[in-house]
């Protein structure tokens, strides 16, 4: 019945182990729950999604896109996050031929970068990665739209193109003081301290500016 599960699962959800870590289920999900909301507890969503899809994983239940016939449209997709990603997923396994464009080295996003690997461990984003590359995805990475590559081109190379850039810019806080020096958005400051911890070198770590070793942290 878990293989079951599984499948139910992930026919609307790309990423349901990786939900399953990091929603906030308890405010949505869980905290909308009927039974949370007769006194008995809420069903612990999350955990039975996470549980259910590394399950799936250890048995070998998850396997690469398979459609049914192929077809000749071919989709350009702008940004390997999870929104690219997720649209990168839905169509190949319509068939459609997909390339994913990203200018970072490495496809997943903020969920790759913007957080971190206690939260969400990044072999885990890794093996989704592989998954949809398996299944025919083609990735282009180190790959700067506008500089390495015009959207012309892109535009030229696809029948159709979706943007899925997303955001990498921190809300200011609109409140005094919020400019001074020392203090550092958290979104700068996680994906400096993800890239370091796959090895890269981060000029803005290594000088100091986003290390908080040895710093008194708010």
């Amino acid at each position: 019945r878990l293989e079951e599960a599984y499948a139910t699962s992930q026919a609307t959800n790309t990423f349901p182990e990786i939900c399953g870590r990091i929603c906030p289920q308890d405010r949505l999900c869980e905290g909308n729950c009927v039974i949370e909301q007769s006194g008995h507890g809420t069903v612990t969503i999350g955990s039975v999604e996470k549980y259910i899809t590394d399950t799936a994983w250890e048995n070998g239940w998850v396997k690469p896109a398979a459609p049914l016939a192929e077809r000749g449209e071919s989709v350009g997709i702008i940004g390997a996050g999870p929104g690219g990603l997720a649209a990168a997923d839905m169509l190949r396994k319509a068939g459609v031929q997909v390339t994913v464009y990203d200018r970072y080295d490495r496809a997943g996003g903020l969920l790759m970068y913007g957080i971190p690997s206690f939260k969400l461990e990044k072999d885990v984003v890794e093996r989704r990665n592989k998954l949809l590359a398996d299944g025919g995805v083609t990735f282009v990475l180190n790959c700067n739209v506008g500089e390495d590559i015009s959207f012309e081109e892109i535009r030229g190379k696809h029948d159709a193109v979706i943007i899925a850039t997303g955001v990498y810019k921190s809300r200011d806080l609109a409140m005094p003081g919020s400019g001074s020096e020392g203090i550092v958005k958290a979104i700068d400051f996680l994906c400096a301290s993800n890239k370091k911890s796959f090895g890269d070198a981060v000029a803005e770590f290594d000088n100091g500016d986003l290390n908080a070793e040895g710093k008194k942290v708010v």
